[in-house]
This record gives structure tokens, sequence and C-alpha cells, in this order.
């Protein structure tokens, strides 16, 4: 077995997934998710029923998301921006209507709360960006390891996984009785 051809392969494989890592830890771009909070309805005294729901929007990217809009099918007659930032909401031709965020900076969150007569099927559309589209999130993310600790676990795993493949091969060539 031809050891240095070996080596060199699995270096450049190793090599290959580190360019991988290091340009997505240093890559900066916005990641916009939101999470769909619960639909509740009140009635009131009189044959009134409020419907509410929410949204919470959050950037988990290392830059700013620009351009954010939640886009509606209908316009509902209340909405409450949590914290009040910057924003806009203007009506969409051919009905409905967009609520417009200049600005989410990184590891900004903004809850959006609806109150409303009508129970809506389909009241939220979709949530966009300058740089694409936001991703739904199944619960609301809490911030969890720091990045740079995440990715270096990654890369000690990768390290050891290719420690482990050489040593397998190794030991199995020598157990085969291959010299190669």
């Amino acid at each position: 077995m031809d050891w240095s051809a070996l080596i060199k392969a699995v270096w450049s494989v190793a090599l290959l997934v580190i360019g991988a890592g290091l340009q997505k830890l240093l890559e900066r771009k916005p990641h916009v998710t939101y999470y769909v909070g619960p639909w509740s309805a009140f009635v009131g005294s009189s044959p009134t029923t409020f419907h509410t729901h929410w949204i919470v929007i959050k950037n988990l990217g290392k830059k700013s998301a620009t351009d954010v809009r939640v886009r509606h099918e209908l316009r509902t007659e209340t909405f409450y921006v949590i914290p009040q930032i910057p924003h806009s909401d203007p009506d969409m031709p051919g009905g409905g209507f967009e609520i417009v965020f200049p600005r989410l900076v990184p590891q900004e969150e903004v809850a959006i709360s609806y109150m409303h007569s009508q129970p809506f099927n389909n009241f939220r559309g979709q949530i966009t960006h300058a740089d694409g589209s936001a991703v739904e999130a199944a619960a609301i993310l809490r911030p969890g390891y720091p990045a740079w600790l995440t990715s270096l676990v990654v890369l000690l795993a990768l390290v050891g996984l290719i420690a482990i493949l050489f040593v397998a091969i190794v030991v199995g060539s020598r157990a085969v009785g291959w010299n190669g």
C-alpha cells in the first residue's frame, strides 16, 4: 500500500471539510426564522368573538436582514409589534397588506400580536427579506452554545473520525497481511 498517497488523500479530504467549515463560520449573511404561535378565541358578552395569534421573527444570522416583509391575505383590525421598532403596514395591490421592517440586526427578535373579529384560515402569508425567505421554526429558538464552540466540537469530531479511519485501515491491512 502506498502510504504517502493515502495520507495525501486523507489530508485533501480533511482540508476540504475544514475549508467548508471555515467558510460557513466566517460567512456573514442574514438567517431569518419565524415561529407561529397558537390561535385563540375570546367570546365576549355580546355575540362578538375576538381571535388572536402571534408570530415571532428572529434574525439568527451574522448580517442585518433588510426589507423584512410579513405578507397577509386580509387586513386585520389590530396588530401590535413588540418591541416597538420602526415598521410600516402598506396595503398590497389586489388586497391584503404587509408589515415591513426596514432592518432586523443580528440576533434581533420581534413579535407581532394580532387581534381580529373574523377567523381567517390563511391569515399569515409569506415572510421574506432582501436576501431570501424566512424559515419556519418548529419552536421558539433560544440561545444555546456559542457558534465557535459548536464549530470546534464539529472540527474535533471530524479529526477524530479521520484518525479512526486511518487506524482502521492500518490495522486492517496488517491483519490480512497486506504490506503494500
